[in-house]
C-alpha cells in the first residue's frame, strides 16, 4: 500500500500551487506526507475530516447506492481558506487526506 500512496502523493505535489499533501489513518495517525507539510497536522486534517463527515450526516448526507451502511456514504470536503495559503480535507473509509495550497502564486 505505501508504494502506491506515495505515488498519489508524489503526483498531488506536482502542481506549482500546492505545498504538500498528507494522508492519516482513521485515527490521525500519520500514513504519508509530501512537500513541505509538518507531519505535526496530520491530527488536525483526521479531526477536521471527522468532524465533517458527522455534520455532514446531521444535515442529511445522503448514502449512495442500494444499501445505507456507512461505508458507502459520501463524505463532505473541507476547504479552510486563509490569505496566503488554503487547505482542503477529505475523508474517506479508513483515511483524511488534507492538501494544502499557497493561495498566492495560484492568485485565488
Amino acid at each position: 500500500m505505501e508504494q502506491p500512496l506515495q505515488q498519489v502523493l508524489a503526483n498531488i505535489s506536482e502542481n506549482d500551487e500546492i505545498l504538500g499533501a498528507l494522508v492519516t489513518d482513521s485515527k490521525g495517525l500519520l500514513l504519508e506526507s509530501s512537500g513541505t507539510v509538518s507531519p505535526s497536522l496530520a491530527g488536525y486534517v483526521c479531526s477536521l475530516a471527522t468532524r465533517a463527515a458527522e455534520l455532514g450526516k446531521l444535515v442529511g448526507a445522503e448514502p449512495v447506492g442500494q444499501g445505507s451502511t456507512e461505508s458507502l456514504l459520501v463524505y463532505p470536503t473541507v476547504v479552510v481558506e486563509g490569505e496566503r495559503r488554503s487547505v482542503t480535507v477529505k475523508r474517506g473509509d479508513s483515511f483524511s487526506l488534507g492538501i494544502f495550497r499557497d493561495n498566492v502564486s495560484s492568485g485565488h
